[in-house]
């Protein structure tokens, strides 16, 4: 009987090992995550795995030769506990597939904010101050324009010191 089981990756290798697994014909799935990164002073959007080192594989232990997942480019190898390969739960797969898009991205639900919307800040260092959302940096983290020193500023700051307070 097939089920899903995690494979552990090399570091920063989910998607090499994504590609490789698929290319030799496994069914896989790699949850990604968007997230702002920084490279010569300029800051980009990229994806990222969503569960760092480590990706997700279905098999039939019964009937499928495992010897070359193993020795696939960018692979660790299956997670165990002991010699034991465990399977992930039933239902952890099929609740993640349903909150990402079409290129596997975790969707967030508490995109309670739009691109646009006026929102106040409520906690931190910025409290009393009103912003502009402009969209999410990564799970915890939103990005906000921000009328600070003579110029407006992108502010990243935590989700949750953000409150609603209308649309411009």
């Amino acid at each position: 009987m097939e089920q899903w089981y995690a494979v552990q990756t090399k570091p920063r290798q989910e998607q090499v090992a994504f590609e490789n697994l698929s290319l030799q014909g496994y069914r896989c799935f790699c949850p990604r995550i968007k997230k702002w990164r920084r490279s010569r002073g300029r800051r980009y959007m990229s994806r990222g795995a969503f569960f760092p080192g480590y990706l997700f594989i279905n098999l039939d232990l019964g009937r499928t030769n495992i010897g070359p997942i193993r020795s696939t480019r960018g692979v660790f190898g299956l997670v165990r506990f002991g010699s034991q390969i465990i399977a992930v739960p039933r239902g952890v797969i099929r609740t993640l597939r349903q909150q990402v898009d079409e290129d596997s991205v975790v969707l967030f639900e508490s995109d309670d904010f739009k691109p646009g919307q006026q929102v106040s800040i409520e906690e931190g260092p910025l409290s009393g101050n009103i912003a502009v959302f402009q969209g999410r940096a990564a799970e915890e983290r939103v990005i906000i324009l921000l009328s600070l020193l003579g110029g407006e500023r992108q502010v990243m700051v935590p989700a949750s010191s953000l409150g609603g307070c209308g649309s411009i």
